[in-house]
């Protein structure tokens, strides 16, 4: 059930923390820029000389506080220590008098709308420059240079809030207790943005990396910023949301909450802590038990994508036009998905619209070996996203961690291998056999249905008997059958990659276990609806002349 990445579009400067005000709710604002800002009235000493050492020229624009912290966490991106003491100094030489004085004025934070915290604008704009300093010393080891940055926030502008060009307002004081606490702990997790989507995808890359700590550091940073607010969602609800994308993507903080306690009861498991995994499956299927996450869909190509004037040659001679060497094989797809095995592809794909793209790139970059379900992910993205005209979109899906939890529960109470027991649930081996199937690799087809029906085969039959026609309603209706669809749908698999072997009789039996055996089974699509399976299986085995 490794299943993840939901679609996030990277905001410019966001090197910050979503956090929730006392209400619970996050402070949202439309539009926040320098007009709201008063004419420049420079405090102290306005002549301050930047940090020596600048190795670009220094542009203040107009001087506006706005203005020199967007140009610092501009030159934070680009590990310019010089640059951004240049901007943050500015901006505090010219404004933290002003700052103290709004500081003095308060004793809380200013909540409301984006008015009305933009009007204390100096203690805002001061406070996130030091953040900016903190976080700047801290990326070049200078750990008593940011603490000093870190407890300057504290100390004297605890009440600012830095505006995320996402639309919403994080507190700079928070976040600065929050480095400190790891400073003083020898750990430095990265956060990111602080939205709920990086953590939970950080979190995925831990749990690969069987990080224990790392997976505990990610997930329980969403559940504190965000558990209250996921668990107002699920009150609102009486089922799950259902229509376009959008409305699911609504639920973002009930989605992604679950998604945290999913991730921590899977690197329980493994660290065979088993009370704590069940804890974690519980608290999900208990509290969050609407939420849905999101799948992005399957990485390799297939003709029946390509629709209209879009054709998989075309897509080869655009990347070809571009210098990109497009290994040459049997056919067009099967040369597409060798290019997904690339390493080394996203050196030449400037476009990057998905913060799982730059995370995995990130991981790339450092060094960390990542599997090839990963690379072929990113690479797939990374030519959607830079061949729009010529690249179709995949069709992604969601899938429902609380019902996946229950199942995994189900697997831990019979016993055996129960610390992998998740990581082999009927959805997840019925998509590697997909995979498989879409790879040609017939070996891995045989032993992923194999597993398949080793573990799920007893649970579909009873399914099966317990049934007199095919299941009909809602998806999620269908869905309760899930051990005879997954085991039905493997062993169609099956018999697909039998008979593309050319192994006939291999394949006319696999299709006569669907149709004889689980005959009531229905399969997935990706477009949203379920197909019968054995009548699939029954036009196989007439195609291949088997009574």
């Amino acid at each position: 059930m490794k299943k993840w990445l939901k679609l996030l579009v990277i905001t410019t400067f966001a090197c910050c923390a979503m956090n929730v005000l006392a209400d619970g709710q996050i402070v949202s604002a439309v539009n926040t820029s320098s007009a709201s800002q008063p004419v420049l009235v420079p405090q102290g000493n306005s002549t301050q000389a930047p940090s020596p050492g600048v190795t670009a020229p220094i542009d203040f624009g107009d001087n506006q506080s706005t203005t020199l912290d967007t140009k610092a966490w501009g030159a934070l991106a680009d590990n310019d220590l010089s640059a951004v003491l240049a901007y943050t100094n500015k901006c505090i030489s010219l404004y933290a008098d002003q700052a103290r004085m709004m500081q003095a004025g308060l004793t809380a934070y200013v909540s409301g709308s984006n008015d009305d915290i933009s009007q204390e604008w100096a203690l805002n704009d001061v406070a996130t420059a030091y953040y900016i300093q903190g976080e700047a010393y801290r990326a070049a080891n200078m750990k008593d240079k940011a603490k000093e940055a870190y407890k300057k926030i504290l100390s004297d502008y605890s009440y600012g809030q830095c505006y995320d060009p996402s639309g919403f307002f994080w507190r700079p004081a928070v976040a600065a207790r929050e480095k400190l606490e790891m400073l003083a702990g020898g750990v430095d997790w990265d956060f990111g943005d602080y939205t709920s989507t990086t953590l939970t995808t950080k979190a995925w890359f831990a749990l690969e990396d069987k990080d224990l700590k790392g997976v505990l550091a990610f997930t329980n940073k969403c559940i504190s910023l965000y558990g209250d607010q996921a668990k107002r969602m699920q009150s609102g609800l009486n089922d799950y949301v259902s229509g376009p994308n959008d409305e699911i993507f609504k639920k973002w903080a009930l989605n992604d909450v679950a998604i945290a306690y999913f991730i921590q009861a899977a690197a329980y498991r493994h660290a065979k802590m088993k009370d704590k995994a069940q804890e974690a499956y519980n608290t999900l299927i208990s509290k969050y038990s609407f939420a849905q996450a999101y799948d992005s869909g399957i990485s390799q190509f297939s003709a029946g994508e390509f629709t209209g004037s879009m054709t998989p040659e075309g897509l080869i001679k655009a990347l070809q036009a571009s210098g990109i060497n497009v290994p040459g094989e049997e056919t067009s797809i099967k040369s597409l998905n060798k290019l997904l095995e690339d390493k080394t592809l996203y050196r030449v794909m400037k476009k990057r619209n998905k913060e799982s793209d730059v995370l995995i790139i990130d991981r790339l970059e450092k060094g960390h070996q990542l599997t090839k379900k990963e690379i072929k992910l990113v690479n797939r993205s990374l030519i959607e996203t830079n061949y729009p005209s010529d690249c179709p979109i995949r069709r992604g899906w969601f899938w429902k961690p609380a019902p996946a939890a229950k199942q995994i529960l189900h697997m831990m109470e019979l016993g055996g291998d129960w610390e992998t027991a998740g990581d082999y649930s009927s959805a997840d081996l019925t998509l590697q056999a997909w995979l498989a199937l879409a790879d040609g690799d017939l070996k891995d087809v045989e032993d992923v249905v194999n597993r398949c029906v080793a573990l799920f085969g007893g649970e579909a039959k009873k399914m099966q008997a317990s049934l007199k026609d095919y299941t009909s309603g809602s998806n999620d209706q269908i869905g309760t059958y899930w051990a005879l669809n997954d085991v039905g749908t493997c062993l169609f698999i099956l018999g697909e990659a039998y008979q593309n072997a050319g192994k006939n009789d291999d394949a006319i039996k696999a299709y006569k276990r669907v149709v004889n055996e689980f005959g009531y089974a229905q399969c997935f699509d990706q477009g949203g609806w379920f197909w019968k399976v054995a009548p699939a299986a029954q036009e196989k085995l007439d195609e291949l002349g088997s009574n």
